[in-house]
């Protein structure tokens, strides 16, 4: 049996794939400046696959920054479940264990400050 040159074998793609420039997108969305900000310490690293980065961490929620991606990419037909699926491993949620300043009383009432101007609707982000 000979096949013809003509006859090209292409993999079947998957109903849940995503293109390449989508992914890429959201790969640099994610790092962003105005998305997260890079952490402080020079050990607070992340290493997967012999990969070693610097612990990038969120700025908003995953939901709003969900919503802020559909915005400005609307071509880009992207689910959440997808767009949080394709978060780089470096990127993470802040965790009070990540903080480097103190919880003195001094320090801790900003934060508390800033946390009831987010509760009456003052301001948009926790930070």
């Amino acid at each position: 049996m000979k096949l013809s040159s003509n006859m090209v074998y292409e993999r079947a793609k998957h109903k849940n794939s995503v293109a390449a420039d989508t992914l890429m997108h959201v790969q640099q969305f994610y790092t962003r400046d105005d998305n997260s900000r890079m952490s402080s310490g020079k050990k607070q690293t992340l290493t997967r696959k012999k990969v070693k980065m610097q612990k990038t961490f969120l700025l908003d929620t995953v939901v709003n920054l969900h919503e802020k991606f559909k915005s400005e990419y609307p071509s880009a037909k992207i689910s959440y479940s997808m767009f949080a699926k394709l978060r780089p491993f470096w990127v993470v949620k802040p965790a009070p264990k990540d903080r480097d300043t103190c919880l003195c009383q001094i320090h801790e009432n900003g934060q508390l400050l800033a946390d009831r101007l987010h509760f009456l609707g003052l301001v948009t982000s926790k930070c």
